[in-house]
């Protein structure tokens, strides 16, 4: 994994988004996206695509 940067801010349709930490697992080629949140943990808050 490799260190892209925190509070990465970017655009999706026009609405600014910010994601706590932005990481890049080297061997797959992939994004990993951590989003900190406070509070209890609902299913709801896992979005997979």
């Amino acid at each position: 994994m490799a260190f892209v940067g925190r509070q990465v801010r970017f655009n999706v349709d026009g609405d600014e988004l910010v994601i706590d930490l932005l990481l890049f697992h080297v061997e797959q080629l992939r994004y990993v996206v951590v989003e900190l949140e406070i509070g209890r943990f609902e299913p709801g808050h896992v979005g997979l695509s």
